[in-house]
C-alpha cells in the first residue's frame, strides 16, 4: 500500500456550520470570495451537506433599502391616487355635458342626444 503526502502551502479560516455546529476548514481565498461579495462564491456546504450563505447586506443596509422600497411604494400610490382624481374629474365633466345634450363624440349639441348616439354612435357604449 502506497501513501501519497504533500505539503499544502495554502492559509484556512475555521468556520461553524449554523446548523450542526461542525467547525471546518475552508482556504482563505474562498472565505475571502464569499465574504467579499465576488461573483461565484455565492455559498458553500459544510462537511454534513449543510448550504453556508454570507449576508452580502449588513442589517442597516436592508434597513435602508425597505425604506427606500417603502418610499418608491407611497410615491407610487400617490400617483395612482392623483390618477384616479384627474380620471373622475374627467368622467364627471363628461357626465355634466352629456346631461345638457352634448355628444361626447363629435363634441355637437343635439335635443334627442340619446336617438343621435344611437343612430351616429352605436358602438360607444360598448
Amino acid at each position: 500500500m502506497t501513501v501519497f503526502a504533500r505539503t499544502i502551502n495554502e492559509q484556512f479560516v475555521v468556520v461553524s456550520c449554523y446548523k450542526c455546529a461542525i467547525s471546518f476548514a475552508i482556504p482563505q481565498e474562498m472565505y475571502e470570495n464569499v465574504h467579499d461579495k465576488n461573483p461565484g462564491y455565492d455559498s458553500f456546504y459544510c462537511p454534513n451537506g449543510h448550504s453556508q450563505v454570507y449576508q452580502r447586506k449588513s442589517y442597516e443596509e436592508r434597513i435602508a433599502e425597505a425604506q427606500r422600497e417603502a418610499a418608491m411604494m407611497r410615491d407610487q400610490r400617490d400617483s395612482a391616487l392623483a390618477e384616479k382624481d384627474r380620471i373622475a374629474r374627467g368622467n364627471e365633466r363628461l357626465r355634466k355635458r352629456i346631461k345638457v345634450g352634448v355628444c361626447p363624440c363629435c363634441h355637437r349639441t343635439f335635443k334627442q342626444l340619446a336617438s343621435h348616439m344611437k343612430n351616429k354612435h352605436p358602438d360607444y357604449a360598448k
